[in-house]
């Protein structure tokens, strides 16, 4: 193989090198809160005999639909939470498990005839929606407890 077919072969190194260049790339837009990155040019061939020219462009885009990875992002993550349900006489018991979930970053509510539970921690959000038709429920007589991330909602209602 002679000196000119050595120089126009592309080795691994190559490979890595421009993965090298793309990671950095990456990382200084990240630090610099840059969002998008755009580029075009064009290139011939290395050789005299091998007619090769062309043009490229690439767009670079960092996030994840909305959200910009350049800036600190919570709640990225929507998860629905480990549930059980226990129906008794005279009110329901729900146990939610929300890791890392501190109680004032977790909320309820009742809307017609569903309880909404919503919990956020550092990463994600968690949403999860139970549908309570047919009880009466009691607004007033709803008590959470909380223990280590797992949270008891005792709902009082009365059957129809």
């Amino acid at each position: 193989m002679n000196d000119d077919s050595k120089e126009n072969q592309s080795g691994i190194g190559d490979v890595f090198k421009g993965l090298g260049r793309l990671v950095n790339t990456i990382i200084d837009m990240a630090e610099n809160g840059i969002n998008e990155k755009k580029g075009s040019g064009e290139f011939s061939g290395t050789g005299s005999n091998d007619g090769m020219h062309g043009k490229y462009g690439f767009s670079m885009k960092l996030g994840l639909g909305e959200k910009d990875i350049g800036h600190i992002v919570k709640n990225l993550q929507v998860t629905e939470p480990q549930t059980d349900i226990f129906k008794e006489d005279g009110h329901t018991a729900v146990v939610v498990e929300l890791p890392g979930v501190r109680q004032e970053d977790f909320e309820y509510n009742i809307q017609g005839d569903h309880l909404h539970i919503i919990g956020r921690d550092d990463m994600r959000t968690y949403k999860k929606i139970i549908d309570l038709s047919g009880l009466n429920i009691d607004p007033n007589g709803i008590t959470v407890i909380e223990n280590n991330g797992i949270y008891k909602l005792d709902i009082k209602h009365s059957e129809p």
